[in-house]
């Protein structure tokens, strides 16, 4: 049986040696929002950088202006562009580009988001007229 000592070293060594796989490489860095220091005369938005597919290089994607330049107060320009920086997170996970052609992979998840809606208002399946069996008709003084 282990002892503490030997679990946690047990421990250390697993999480170490996968602590620094840098294998697998992200094509984007997480949206960061610029606030100009909560200056309301200056523009605020949501940037980040993203990995060019022929050099693997970062570079600086086009930064994201929304209308959170109308707002007069911090809080409400802040929550516009958390909101902006999560939708940017959600699109880049699910394989947008931003320096390239979108329309296959828009296609493609449009048309699996149609084909589950066919699919739930499909109608019932019914039964031909020729199939269907008559109930004998009986009065009700007859039954």
């Amino acid at each position: 049986m282990l002892n503490f000592n030997q679990i946690v070293t047990f421990a250390y060594d697993c999480e170490y040696e996968t602590a620094y796989d840098l294998t697998i490489k992200k094509n984007f860095s997480t949206p960061k929002i610029y606030d100009a220091n909560g200056d309301l005369t200056k523009r605020w938005y949501v940037y980040f950088s993203y990995s060019d597919l022929q050099t693997g290089i970062m570079k600086r994607a086009n930064t994201f202006y929304g209308n959170e330049n109308t707002y007069q107060n911090k809080e409400d320009r802040l929550e516009v562009l958390i909101k902006h920086r999560k939708a940017l997170v959600k699109v880049l996970k699910q394989g947008y580009l931003p320096f390239g052609d979108n329309l296959t992979l828009h296609n493609k998840l449009n048309n699996k988001g149609a084909d589950t809606a066919e699919q739930k208002q499909q109608p019932t399946p019914t039964i031909p007229e020729d199939k269907i069996e008559e109930e004998p008709k009986t009065s009700l003084k007859d039954a």
